[in-house]
This record gives C-alpha cells, structure tokens and sequence, in this order.
C-alpha cells in the first residue's frame, strides 16, 4: 500500500494538508463533542427531575429510577447522580458556560454555595485551567483566601481574538521617510521614531516591548528586530523585518525565536508567541508551501512605503556630488 500510495500524483501534497486539517481541527472537534454531552446531561437531568417531582410522595422513587436507568443504559449510578445534581445546580440552561467540559462541572456541582462555584467558573475561563488544575485550586481554598483578601473577581474575560483577525496582508508605512537604498536597519528605526503611526497601523491592541532583542543560543547571539505584545491575542509577537523577497530560510530563523521564547519566555496563562515576518514582497504560493504546519505560528506580510518624487530623488544626488 505504501509503495503505490507513492506512485499517486499529488498524493504526498493531499496527506500533508489532510493531516495537517485534522491537527488543527481535531480540538475542536473533542470539544464540541464535549460541549454536546454537557447539553445531553442538563436535558437529561431536567427530564429526570421532572420525572421525580411527580412522585414526591415517594421518598425512594427518586433512586430507584437513577438505578434503574444506570442498568438500562450501562451508565454508572455515579454519573446518573452528577447529571440529576448537574441541572440542580444549573436549572436555567443559560447559566451553563460552552467553554468547560463536563469534568469541569462534575467538580463544580460539588461547591454548593453559588458564589464560590461563580468565582471558580470564572478563573476557569480566564486561566484555562484544567479539571485536575481546578481540584487543585479549591483544594488550597483559592476562593477563601481572595475572599478575605477583598479580591472576589467575577469579571469575565473578553473572547480572545484569533490571529487571522489580527494580522494584515499588506502594512502601509506610506508615512516613513527613507532613502532609496535603505537598509533593514534604517527601516526598523524609522518605525520606531514614528512609534505612534507604527502601532496605529499594525492596529488595536499591540503594546511595543523592545527593538533589537538578543538572544543567546548554544554561544551563539541571535537578534529580533522588534518584539511586541498583544493585549487581545494574550501573547508576545515577534516582528522580523525583511528589505527584499521572502525567502523560505525566513521561516527557520523565526521558528527558532518562537521556540524560545515558548520554553524560556511564556507565562503559564499566555498563548503561545506568534511570529510575523514583513517582508518587501511576498508570493503567496511559496509562503503556503514554506509555512506548512506553521500556519498558525507565523505571518507572512508585505509593507509599502512611500516612494520618493523625481524632485527629491533629483535633490539627493545633488547632494552626493
């Protein structure tokens, strides 16, 4: 099967893609399924407890049914318990967050006062906790000491954007003044000294960090020409500035300062750093097939700048004789 797999036109092209679909969408799969049981239990619940409220009378009704239906449908009496205490706990159906998994409410329904389970929900959602996380948390009693603290926080977090919506196609630096011939580095100093219009067209939400970050790797000094931050996407962004054509060996080197900054720089609650490379053109056939996997680490840009008229460029060679 191998060796004709081989012999199939496109076939090695078609796999990377599908596995790479799969990569990307495979999360979100499990969580939409995960988010789809979370609904099926607090409708199972509801029936449930309707179901016993027509026969209050009985003080064993209640879990004579819980294990018949445990029987019947080869659940455990422990789970039938968790759903019918699930919609006690949730009865209005709104109240139920599609960001945390069923573990996380089968921890939850255990809090019985409200506004304990309230401030929990919310650290869940702004520091990605994990169910084990969250048993952790409430195990060293997080909510009574921010309780007496004075530091109850029931904010919830803005929906943090994706990087799609974030990075442009095209950067226009119409406003920079350059010589014709200008380098990477005069072209980097000219953004930095009109920081402002830098940052206005990048857009909403980049924080300027530093220019010309050194970084030390096996002895060896590397340098990032700018580094940012993102303040919606919660994550540093490094800028590599290009004077000339992408080329694939652009992706390596930004690949390295990503991997780096993940394992040396990262605060526990920030999304991974996302890496944009500007460059002075681009094709967007080689950028595809030299990013691969990479999609969603690194950026591939081109900028514009204002071109000089015939006036100044007639200006600067009169200067220079």
């Amino acid at each position: 099967m191998k060796s004709s797999s081989n012999k199939l036109l496109g076939y090695k092209q078609l796999l990377s893609d599908i596995r790479s679909l799969l990569d990307k969408n495979l999360g979100r799969a499990y969580q939409a399924v995960d988010n789809i049981r979370v609904q099926t239990y607090w409708q199972m619940g509801e029936r449930i407890v309707r179901e016993e409220l027509k026969h209050q009378n009985r003080a064993v009704y209640a879990k004579q049914i819980i294990q018949k239906l445990s029987y019947d449908f080869g659940f455990s009496r422990r789970l039938m318990f968790e759903v019918v205490e699930f919609y006690k706990t949730y009865p209005i159906v709104h109240a139920v967050r599609a960001q945390l998994s069923w573990t996380h409410y089968g921890v939850l329904i255990r809090l019985k006062d409200k506004e304990q389970r309230l401030f929990y929900e919310v650290q869940i959602l702004k520091n990605k906790w994990s169910y084990r996380e969250l048993e952790n948390r409430i195990r060293q009693e997080e909510y009574q000491k921010a309780k007496k603290a004075g530091k109850l926080d029931f904010t919830l977090p803005k929906q943090l954007l994706e990087p799609q919506e974030v990075f442009k196609d095209t950067y226009d630096w119409d406003f920079l003044s350059l010589e014709e011939d200008y380098s990477e580095h005069d072209l980097e100093a000219a953004l930095i000294d009109d920081i402002r219009k830098t940052l206005l067209e990048f857009g909403y939400g980049f924080c300027f960090m530093g220019q010309q970050i050194k970084l030390l790797i096996a002895g060896r000094y590397h340098t990032i020409d700018l580094l940012f931050y993102h303040r919606d996407l919660q994550c540093v962004v490094i800028i590599d500035l290009k004077t000339e054509r992408f080329k694939d060996a652009h992706v390596g080197q930004m690949n390295t300062y990503l991997n780096y900054f993940r394992e040396k720089d990262k605060l526990s609650w920030e999304r991974d750093p996302i890496g944009l490379i500007i460059c002075k053109e681009k094709d967007d056939e080689e950028v595809h097939y030299a990013l691969g996997k990479l999609k969603e680490d690194i950026f591939v840009a081109e900028y514009k700048t204002k071109l000089p008229s015939e006036r100044e460029i007639q200006k600067q060679l009169r200067a220079r004789r």
